[in-house]
């Protein structure tokens, strides 16, 4: 696998690496390849499973401090924030938007919408914190899980009403 195009032109990436005395490296170039080709969110297993034929010796935990420190900065997003364990990444680019999780299949979805950041109110003695982003994600249950009674209200919903009768 040939270092992909999108991977070669990265000079605004590279540019905030270095401000943080880091390098764009072959793996986290490759990285962020995998990240703008997908054309859904993707899992870092996935990602790791694609690099591991071109960096043999590439290791899952490369994959997700890359992962986090791309999120840091603001390349990527992590979707389902509530449980790393099936957190997604997605190149985020230049398009600021959010995702709906369904806590039930965990099928995500984007959502344009952005309540922005909030005026902060600070406890005493903690004032001058400076915010440099922020993350936003609403949980539910999607159309299939409401449609097929797959989500735990439903299933309480319907068992009371056998009770009933």
């Amino acid at each position: 696998m040939n270092a992909p195009e999108s991977a070669t032109a990265l000079p605004a990436i590279d540019k905030e690496l270095k401000s943080l005395g880091l390098r764009l490296t072959p793996q986290r170039s490759h990285i962020l390849a995998v990240l703008k080709a997908a054309e859904r969110p993707i899992s870092a297993y996935d990602i790791y499973s694609q690099l591991k034929s071109t960096f043999p010796h590439i290791s899952i935990d490369t994959v997700y401090r890359n992962l986090t420190m791309f999120t840091t900065i603001g390349v990527a997003l992590q979707i389902n924030l509530q449980n790393s364990a099936s957190a997604l990444f997605e190149y985020q680019g230049e398009r600021h938007h959010h995702h709906a999780v369904c806590i039930r299949c965990g099928k995500n979805v984007c959502v344009e919408a952005c309540p922005g950041v909030p005026e902060v109110k600070y406890p005493q003695g903690e004032q001058g914190f400076h915010i440099t982003g922020h993350a936003f994600e609403l949980y539910g249950f999607c159309a299939e899980c409401q449609q097929h009674g797959t989500y735990p209200a439903r299933q309480r919903a319907d068992r009371i009403r056998k009770d009933d009768d």
